[in-house]
């Protein structure tokens, strides 16, 4: 199957519901927490107004995806299965005895050591997968905000209205056919 908008927007993201209080104008949040729940979000009166809201915003941020050839990560699969805690992993004698020696050294059992080793190494991992999601997300809105400028700043340049101020005039200079040059500081508008 073709991965286009109609693909990603036919897939089923969980979504989160959450009641904005009162004080804050009230009515409901809906958010994709897999594709940044600050990002992916809508709301509205009622939950299906959010739903609504967030189906509009979710199309938008594809869009934006796909033209920029960013990848759209699939929905992570509901995990029915049951896990014991037990599993059982073989490694060279060389490591069996340096993993025993460090346990003993830090007063603990090998299975205690090793349950921390993997929940030290586990925590890393999401906490560097949380900062690329927000990284990544904030170099959306960087784009985002620096392609708005760059339409706005070229539109309001090549106006030939009179009540125009003549000094933004000179802006003109900057473009050349469908490009800006890095005068934002940021990169080429392509």
């Amino acid at each position: 199957m073709k991965k286009d908008l109609i693909f990603y927007m036919s897939l089923n993201y969980p979504i989160e519901i959450v009641r904005i209080p009162f004080d804050e104008g009230g009515g409901f949040a809906a958010s994709i927490p897999q594709l940044g729940r600050n990002v992916f979000v809508g709301d509205g009166e009622t939950v299906d107004e959010a739903i609504k809201m967030l189906e509009f915003v979710k199309e938008e941020w594809f869009k934006t995806y796909l033209e920029r050839g960013r990848e759209i990560p699939l929905p992570e699969e509901a995990d029915d299965k049951e896990y014991s805690g037990k599993f059982i992993t073989r490694v060279s004698p060389a490591l069996h005895r340096q993993l025993a020696k460090a346990a003993r050294k830090s007063n603990q059992s090998l299975n205690q050591y090793l349950v921390q080793i993997l929940s030290s190494a586990s925590s890393v991992e999401e906490v560097k997968s949380h900062i690329d999601e927000q990284l990544n997300l904030l170099c959306d809105k960087i784009n985002a905000s620096y392609d708005a400028m760059s339409r706005w700043v070229y539109k309001f340049a090549f106006t030939n209205q009179p009540e125009i101020n003549p000094d933004f005039q000179q802006y003109a200079k900057i473009f050349e056919k469908d490009q800006i040059v890095d005068w934002f500081g940021i990169g080429d508008y392509k």
